[in-house]
């Protein structure tokens, strides 16, 4: 899921997915993101060690390391979890030459709402 930023993408997600049941990655966080930049397949590691009751797993902000995808691409080869993308800018994405996963992912439209108090 792509858009704006502050359009509620991570809130959405945090409530309407079980904390018992998703792990979030926040590469919002640099204490999250540098580690994964400096070594993408530490994202292997992290996936493989969680808990059998993970059945997905959000990606906040991909954008801002693109190089995950490729770590990605092969986790999905495996097709144990649901992986949620979420980010503010996939022309970055495609800027930077990042694997898409094209044939591995699809693109879902959800269009938020807005709500306006009177």
């Amino acid at each position: 899921m792509f858009g704006s930023l502050a359009t509620v993408k991570t809130n959405l997600f945090h409530q309407n997915f079980g904390q018992s049941t998703t792990h979030f990655i926040d590469l919002l966080d640099s204490e999250v993101l540098e580690p994964l930049i400096e070594r993408p397949n530490l994202l292997k590691e992290i996936v493989l060690q969680l808990p059998n009751q993970i059945k997905s797993i959000v990606l906040d902000e991909v954008q801002r390391a693109p190089e995950l995808l490729k770590v990605l691409q092969s986790l999905m080869a495996r097709n144990q979890h649901q992986f949620i993308l979420t980010g503010s800018s996939v022309r970055k994405l495609k800027r930077g030459a990042a694997n898409l996963l094209g044939g591995r992912a699809f693109v879902r439209k959800e269009f938020l709402m807005t709500y306006v108090s009177t």
